[in-house]
Order: C-alpha cells, then sequence, then structure tokens
C-alpha cells in the first residue's frame, strides 16, 4: 500500500506527540510518499519550534536527522494542476502540492490538518484518520 503523508504527519513522529504510535502503526508496512518539498517544510517547522523557544537548535538538528531517518519517496509536483486547486479551494499552495499528488497518483492522504482533509473529501480522496 502507498500513503502521501504531509509535514503535519511527520512533524507528530520526529517531536514525539501522542499520535506518533497510531501514525507508526498506520504506516508500516506502506511505502510512504510526499511532495519533493517536504525537507524544506520540515526545516521551517522544526527552526519555527526553536524561534519559540520550544526546541533548542540542537534538538532541531535531532529532529531533522529523525526525519532522514524516515524511508519515503518524494515526488514532483505538477504546479499548473496544484494551483488550480489552490485557487478553486483558497488554500495555500503547500497544501495543494500534497493534493495535487494525493489526487493524480489516487494515493490514500494522511494528514492533521483539518482544511486539508475537507478539500481531500471535496476531491473525493481517500482521507486516512488517526
Amino acid at each position: 500500500m502507498k500513503i502521501l503523508i504531509d509535514a503535519s504527519v511527520l512533524m507528530a513522529v520526529i517531536i514525539n506527540e501522542p499520535p506518533k504510535a497510531r501514525v507508526i502503526a498506520l504506516t508500516k508496512g506502506a511505502e510512504i510518499l510526499s511532495p519533493a518539498m517536504l525537507p524544506y517544510e520540515i526545516g521551517n517547522a522544526l527552526s519555527r519550534l526553536c524561534k519559540r523557544r520550544i526546541l533548542t537548535a540542537a534538538e532541531a538538528i535531532k529532529g531533522f536527522q529523525i526525519y532522514r531517518a524516515v524511508s519515503l519517496r518524494l515526488l514532483d509536483v505538477n504546479f499548473e494542476k496544484a494551483l488550480a486547486i489552490a485557487g478553486q479551494f483558497a488554500i495555500y499552495a503547500y497544501d495543494a502540492y500534497y493534493l495535487e499528488i494525493a489526487t493524480r497518483l489516487r494515493l490514500p492522504l494522511l494528514t492533521f490538518d483539518e482544511r486539508m482533509k475537507s478539500v481531500g473529501k471535496e476531491l473525493e480522496l481517500e482521507i486516512l484518520e488517526v
């Protein structure tokens, strides 16, 4: 089984949030996929936690190392289609990148983002719940 996951899901695993065990169980044995911009999004999320003094720089670096240890395949985005989705649903392009890939490849989507779940359902995607 292939599953498209977003940064919110990976961040829950990286910083050891309560849904971590369920995410790991749900994705065990699956091929995990995500847009090619994912490492940049993870880096930004970790730096944001540093800025808010939730993590130290050393903890953020360790978090990125945890991200790198996750076996996943990064995919290219069709930007024109993603921007059409962003415009149609008034969402950020970053969210539309996930939705474009999930729609194009008919992949189930795992996210904690409620708006992305809602748009995914409108696009008739399978939304995995944790």
